[in-house]
């Protein structure tokens, strides 16, 4: 239907129209007598007479000239009032005017961060440290990027991936299982995952942290990444368009490799109805998760983006379906609705990728120094954070 509605609008309809407005307008130039004779009328709705060819045949075209007109003139009228909503969409989303320079000054801290940790003999509370500048900027972005921005708003942290190999490997079940208790059904163990996505504490930045200290509020959380992640839906339009087995946020990013976002925590419940097939106990176990979040205002609202290893970046290879992040950052909002629901979260996402590149760098640097870093969670201060 739309694709007719599209042609009507077309230079080919035009023509049409046109056409049909000169033929209708020829026949009733050449039988204008007759078209013009009331009694042949009152005889024919008298049953006492007939039309005449050429009298049908006008008063048809020129129905069909009318209502094909009318409906042309119309969708062509509702095409302009989308242009102009999507105008005006537009001219109110645009960023503050010294936008960019925000953005310019606080990629350039980033890369600062970054150029410290690579001249530099390895250190692992630098690079930690390096990771939070760089959060403490994305923050910044994501602040200026809201059209109602409030520099207390945002908080990011980082959960790295780890394997069920390596989680076994490491004897670490038990305290993967603690950590992932309000993240998974009851029965549900570490045979039917691929491994979880687990917060990093050092890796985190939040405003009120103090100096460059991570963020204290911060829980050790273990997501689990479920073996069977979708299946399509009925009449499914696209690869996209499936059935959750996942958790949304950083799970669903980490499997479908693109941003994943949650404008209104309190609202978990109806997203999971609408979009993932998830054991009910587990949707209780969120819901009552999301909703004390929000009434102690530690979040309402989040995004999740995947970080990829440097080599899958600079290769394009992440868009191989077999893909996957190295880790996945998150930024949570204290009120929901994020960027005021006025912003598409595709253009963040752009915006963080040089961000997440230097990421990604630093993160590689922890790996390969540090054993086993994503199954580490102590503080600088040896304090370990969990529930």
């Amino acid at each position: 239907m739309s694709l007719w509605n599209n042609r009507l609008r077309g230079p080919v309809a035009a023509v049409i129209e046109i056409g049909l407005i000169l033929f209708t307008g020829l026949l009733g130039s050449l039988f204008a007598e007759d078209l013009r004779n009331l009694d042949a009328y009152l005889n024919f709705f008298q049953g006492r007479g007939e039309l005449q060819f050429a009298m049908v045949l006008f008063w048809i075209l020129f129905a069909v000239t009318l209502t094909f007109a009318l409906y042309r003139h119309y969708q062509i009228g509702l095409e302009r009032t989308r242009l102009a909503n999507e105008m005006m969409d537009l001219i109110r989303t645009q960023p503050s005017p010294d936008f960019l320079g925000h953005y310019d000054k606080a990629l350039n801290k980033a890369y600062r961060a970054l150029y410290v940790v690579r001249h530099m003999e390895y250190s692992r509370p630098v690079a930690e440290r390096s990771v939070r500048e760089i959060l403490k900027q994305i923050c910044i972005v994501a602040d200026r990027f809201n059209p109602h921005h409030n520099t207390s708003d945002y908080t990011a942290n980082l959960m790295l991936f780890v394997g069920r190999g390596e989680i076994l490997e490491r004897s670490c079940e038990e305290m993967i299982l603690q950590e992932s208790q309000r993240f998974r059904a009851t029965n549900q163990g570490l045979e039917s995952t691929r491994g979880v996505l687990r917060i990093a504490p050092n890796l985190s930045y939040a405003v009120d942290a103090g100096g460059d200290a991570p963020n204290p509020r911060l829980r050790v959380i273990s997501l689990p990444l479920s073996e069977v992640a979708t299946r399509p839906r009925e009449n499914a339009i696209n690869e996209h368009d499936v059935h959750w087995f996942m958790l949304p946020g950083a799970p669903r990013a980490w499997e479908s490799g693109r941003a994943s976002q949650m404008p209104d925590t309190t609202r978990i419940r109806d997203w999971c109805d609408e979009n993932a097939s998830l054991p009910p106990d587990l949707v209780e176990k969120l819901e009552t998760y999301m909703q004390e979040a929000a009434r102690k205002g530690r979040f309402q609202a989040f995004v999740s983006l995947p970080v990829w290893n440097i080599a899958t970046t600079r290769t394009g290879s992440h868009a191989a379906p077999e893909a996957k992040p190295m880790a996945i950052l998150n930024i949570d909002s204290h009120t929901c609705g994020f960027f005021g629901e006025e912003r598409p979260i595709e253009e963040f996402a752009i915006l963080m990728r040089p961000f997440l590149e230097a990421i990604s760098e630093l993160i590689e640097l922890l790996m390969a120094h540090e054993k086993s870093y994503a199954l580490q969670a102590h503080t600088e201060q040896g304090i370990t954070l969990n529930h």
